[in-house]
């Protein structure tokens, strides 16, 4: 399904984000197996979660339903269910359905009236004999009333005007699954059952469900239709329409497979045209999808228009689509591919709990920007990617509460932006992780492996790791199983002549971290190195730990060099390159940056990079004391600029709550804030102290106090910018009154030099390694001790008080 998708027409998200606090794992809750750490799930049984326990005593295998939806506009219907299933277990006397808030007219088993119970929500059948092991059995539940609406306003059943139509999910149902509004059921993601559906309708409204006609009959005041799904389904994803439908008819050809699909799209007479021209390219979507993912394993491919105008939902063979995005132009075709893509993610192979949503939402997600790149090319595709990839550094963590491993999501947020933008978003990043070879190919196999089965992460990384060639289990490790983001940045370049004209060229790349406290490994990221003369060599280099160093031969010394220019990696970075040839000004919104060109004698190569994650503080100097610096983010220029190249630049801050802020939050709500004590500081690069611009004035925006405005820069220069902003007397002489502890440079290699401020003159300090083990006892002094570290081998270190009484004690330095 999608949800909120829709920007010409008003529209209401139908759920709640409650506040939640971000989380991680921690390995003494894991289980270790074949040498890495995996969550105990894993090696549960589906009985572990309780939603999904009856699926292990009993198979449900096919359901027949008769539903008759009365006279046009009736809100009651009646219904017949009859449920075939089988034995899985000995000795069982009861069978336990879903069914919410009708009324049980009778049961029966073989003919015979069965003794039940039912409290509104679960139906218990006192079964006329003890089944026993693969003893198959049916009975047929009689029932009417109205069926409901989910709470949240997304989900379940809707009579609108000439419509009445269910959604299978209801977003603050517990479990989520909602077929029990309208039939009896096991309502899971593990259960999977056939259907034959019989509806019976007024004219002039025909009735639709999931599956292929196999009879329609018109009594002259009713149409009796009977529609047969032979695939397997969980109950959350069967459907029933009733309205005044037409249908239009389509076949689809594979170009890989050498089959036909029919395609059945249904709407009001009126809504026809608008609705085929909307869908011109839903051959390509299933062709785009075929080539992914591999064949298309359902009877037919089918759409049914509904005025619901806050999502779409993937019903299978049968998805229900908001008719308000049926415009008759190709606005929404992504949602229209994303629903699709659902009868492969989600449809053929299901999340087997909902804490596994993005299984099912961020695979189809990732699947409008492959659908894109089918239809128009890789840019395209590439330019989806990075448009959500914003979006996901910017809003996942504000609109769920936090930020959330995709493994796990609370039940709250099952269908917020971790599951759909950030479940895409690291889809996209494992395609770079693999190569579009073992991708395709470790897909395909992974879904015709597992096809009409409930799956879970592990299921999803096992799989991968024995299929596809390519050992993905640190990648899970660190973007499923972990919330957050890294950020790679370049600190520094050092070359050395090795002759031929050939340098070896060492990188220093600190990773820096969003949203979680473990640093990520085996990343296979791309380093572009720039000649002089424009010229570029990219290498993928094996990065891990908070700072590595990459050597590679070049037969020149870069000016520069920088991080993921492809955008292949979802990092916490948004970077463009940009190429000057005259005087222009530009609004970059994946940098967020907006700078003009006044003048240049030649050509201009600029790298703009947004860094979502915290500038590095200052280095002990009188700034710290003076001034506050931004904790969230910051930018880097690099390039290569013409001689009397000249040009300014703005930058907006926010921090406000509205859609566009939370930027700049953190720096804005210190206590005594003033937007007229903002300040740019730069830096032109890490071994550099930050500097205030002076060259730069504030545009206030409403009030002096809320946040929002920009700098204009009157002289654009290569380096790195963030905000700050100054500390009043007051603040100034109370800072300088609190103990102090700065070091430098960091990272270091040969010696480290303390500054205490505030402490007695002689302090006693510890050594601790990353693991917080103490290495030795230290002595400082007042003002500054230098302390030989050439013997430590390379990491990350803490120097701290020795009793630890805090984190926020711990010092951390890089030794190289």
């Amino acid at each position: 399904m999608r949800i909120g998708f829709v920007s010409a027409i008003t529209l209401v998200l139908a759920y709640v984000l409650f506040p939640v606090v971000s989380h991680g794992q921690s390995c003494k809750d894991r289980h270790e197996h074949s040498g890495t750490c995996h969550t105990l799930a894993w090696h549960q049984l589906k009985s572990s979660f309780p939603e999904n326990m009856r699926s292990d005593t009993v198979d449900v295998l096919h359901y027949d339903i008769y539903i008759d939806f009365g006279a046009s506009g009736q809100t009651t219907i009646h219904g017949e269910c009859e449920v075939f299933f089988k034995a899985k277990q000995s000795n069982i006397q009861t069978l336990s359905l879903d069914l919410l808030q009708m009324n049980i007219d009778s049961v029966l088993q073989n003919g015979s009236a069965l003794t039940y119970h039912y409290n509104d929500t679960l139906l218990i059948l006192e079964l006329q004999n003890l089944l026993q092991q693969d003893d198959e059995l049916s009975v047929i539940v009689y029932y009417h009333g109205i069926p409901q609406g989910d709470p949240s306003g997304w989900g379940g059943f809707y009579q609108q005007g000439n419509y009445s139509y269910n959604l299978g999910v209801g977003f603050a149902a517990k479990p989520h699954n909602y077929g029990r509004v309208w039939h009896p059921c096991f309502d899971n993601f593990v259960e999977r059952a056939t259907y034959t559906i019989t509806l019976k309708t007024a004219n002039p409204r025909k009735g639709i469900a999931n599956g292929i006609l196999t009879n329609s009959t018109n009594t002259g005041t009713h149409t009796i239709q009977s529609w047969q799904l032979n695939q397997e389904i969980p109950t959350y994803l069967a459907c029933i329409a009733s309205a005044p439908y037409v249908e239009v008819s389509q076949t689809y050809s594979s170009p890989f497979f050498g089959t036909s699909v029919p395609i059945s799209l249904f709407a009001e007479a009126g809504d026809t045209t608008a609705l085929k021209n909307s869908f011109i390219n839903l051959h390509g979507a299933i062709a785009a999808f075929e080539q992914g993912y591999g064949p298309y394993l359902w009877d037919k491919v089918g759409y049914h228009l509904v005025p619901f105008n806050s999502g779409a939902m993937e019903h299978a063979t049968q998805i229900a689509y908001p008719k308000a995005t049926a415009t008759g132009n190709l606005a929404y075709q992504t949602l229209m591919a994303h629903e699709l893509a659902h009868s492969w993610w989600g449809n053929l192979v299901t999340c087997r709990t909902a804490e596994d949503m993005w299984i099912n939402e961020g695979m189809a997600s990732y699947s409008e920007s492959l659908f894109l790149e089918y239809i128009n090319g890789y840019t395209s595709y590439l330019n989806n990617v990075k448009n959500n990839h914003k979006e996901v550094l910017h809003k996942a963590h504000i609109k769920d509460g936090g930020y959330f491993a995709l493994h796990g999501v609370p039940h709250e947020i099952t269908y917020g932006d971790h599951s759909y933008n950030k479940g895409a978003d690291v889809a996209h990043t494992l395609r770079s992780y693999m190569g579009d070879a073992a991708f395709f190919s470790g897909l395909q196999s992974f879904l015709l492996s597992n096809a009409f089965n409930d799956v879970d992460a592990y299921d999803f990384m096992h799989h991968l790791n024995q299929h596809s060639g390519v050992d993905v289990t640190d990648f899970f490790n660190d973007w499923i199983f972990k919330p957050g983001f890294p950020a790679f940045y370049i600190d520094s370049l050092t070359a050395v002549p090795i002759g031929g004209g050939y340098f070896t060229i060492s990188t220093h790349i600190r990773q820096k971290l969003k949203g979680t406290m473990d640093y990520f490994t085996h990343v296979p990221l791309d380093i572009t190195f720039v000649k002089d003369d424009w010229t570029t060599i990219t290498q993928t280099f094996d990065v891990s730990n908070p700072i590595s160093v990459q050597e590679i031969s070049l037969p020149f010394v870069p000016v520069f060099a920088y991080c993921n220019g492809g955008d292949k990696i979802g990092q916490a970075v948004t970077g463009v390159n940009d190429i000057l040839t005259s005087p222009i000004t530009r609004d970059l919104t994946y940098p967020m940056v907006r700078y003009t060109v006044n003048s240049l004698s030649d050509s201009a190569l600029l790298r703009l990079e947004h860094f979502w994650v915290a500038p590095d503080p200052f280095k002990g100097s009188d700034m710290d004391w003076n001034y506050h610096i931004s904790g969230e983010r910051f930018w880097k220029l690099s390039g290569i600029l013409p001689e009397n190249f000249t040009g300014n630049m703005r930058l907006w801050y926010n921090g406000t709550s509205t859609s566009a802020g939370n930027l700049d939050n953190e720096l804005v709500q210190i206590s005594g804030f003033h937007e007229d004590s903002m300040v740019v500081l730069h830096r032109y690069s890490s071994a550099d102290e930050w500097k205030v611009v002076t060259g730069a004035s504030v545009t206030t925006l409403s009030s002096k106090t809320d946040g929002y405005g920009y700098f204009t820069l009157d002289t654009l220069k290569l380096g790195e910018y963030t905000f700050g902003w100054r500390k009043s007397t007051a603040n100034a002489s109370e800072r300088l009154s609190q103990p102090i502890i700065n070091i430098y440079p960091n990272p270091a290699q040969h010696q480290l030099t303390v500054r205490l401020t505030g402490f007695p003159s002689i302090t006693q300090m510890a050594l601790y390694d990353a693991s917080g083990k103490m290495i030795e006892r230290i002595t400082l002094k007042e003002p500054l001790t230098v302390l030989d570290i050439s013997v430590l081998p390379s990491g990350t270190y803490f120097i701290a008080p020795l009793e630890k009484l805090q984190l926020g004690s711990f010092i951390p330095f890089v030794k190289l």
